[in-house]
């Protein structure tokens, strides 16, 4: 591996780190995802139950 390579294997592993210190992490699957949710629905148009 010359020189340039490793240089960039390096700014490579830099921009990772940088990245993954931005994910969040839930090792004990505390964190649900909601597979329901659509980001688009309008709220204003949901059928709601009559109280």
């Amino acid at each position: 591996m010359n020189k340039d390579d490793l240089e960039e294997r390096r700014r490579i592993a830099a921009l990772l780190a940088h990245q993954a210190r931005h994910l969040e992490i839930d090792p004990e699957g505390i964190l649900v995802v909601d597979d329901d949710d659509d980001v688009d629905a309008d709220p204003s148009t949901e059928c709601c139950p009559e109280q």
